[in-house]
């Protein structure tokens, strides 16, 4: 179950990194995302059954010594990780074996604001998402509990967090999401796999959602 990292230089491959050497294959332990600012990159995964994730940093050339993230009370099952488009942020999104979410940042020199999003959700799905306006580069997190087909969110505007909210139901529980945010512009899609194997669309225009188009069932 270990955790390797290696890096594609447009040419060739880079020499294969081990990052940990017990992560659980059942669940997506891992995630990497440039920063849009300079060359680096970050990675963060776990390992050995831990409440902590793990992260290191590429700086062009090499991997820098091993960071623990914030600690989320219970073993981490799935990372997402997101940078954002104009400033040295990274967002890690995290599910633990406790069915918790937890929220936490990467300031370019520590991990920060860890809060808990959602405390009866899945852990061995990616109920989880993020994206960004393009125009007010607000961070959109949206997220599922276990409960009904109600998506949650929130806003993370660099410092803060906004209160919760809710985004139209799409049915049932929520198990997968993938966003993508549109250039030049505050609008965000949202793409939902539920628990009934439906496939919906939402778009976030800036202001308000769209009501949810089921593209698959």
């Amino acid at each position: 179950d270990t955790v390797s990292f290696q890096m594609w230089n447009g040419t060739s491959w880079g020499r294969l990194s081990r990052l940990g050497s017990d992560s659980d294959e059942a669940y997506k332990g891992i995630d990497v995302a440039f920063f849009a600012d300079n060359r680096n990159a970050v990675v963060a995964y776990t390992d050995n059954d831990q409440s902590t994730a793990f992260s290191r940093i590429w700086n062009g050339t090499n991997l820098t010594s091993e960071l623990t993230t914030l600690s989320v009370g219970a073993t981490v099952r799935v990372v997402t990780l997101a940078t954002h488009p104009s400033r040295a942020e990274a967002i890690l999104l995290t599910t633990d074996s406790s069915s918790d979410i937890n929220f936490q940042v990467w300031n370019g020199t520590n991990w920060t604001h860890q809060i808990e999003l959602e405390d009866d959700s899945f852990n061995n799905f990616e109920p989880v998402g993020i994206a960004h306006e393009s125009l007010s580069n607000h961070s959109l997190i949206i997220w599922s509990d276990d409960d009904d087909g109600t998506p949650y969110y929130r806003f993370w505007n660099g410092t803060n967090l906004t209160v919760e909210y809710t985004a139209p139901d799409v049915g049932d529980n929520p198990r997968f999401f993938a966003l993508a945010s549109k250039p030049n512009s505050n609008e965000i899609a949202v793409a939902v796999l539920d628990e009934g194997s439906d496939t919906n669309l939402l778009v976030w225009n800036g202001t308000n959602w769209t009501s949810p188009i089921e593209v698959a069932s």
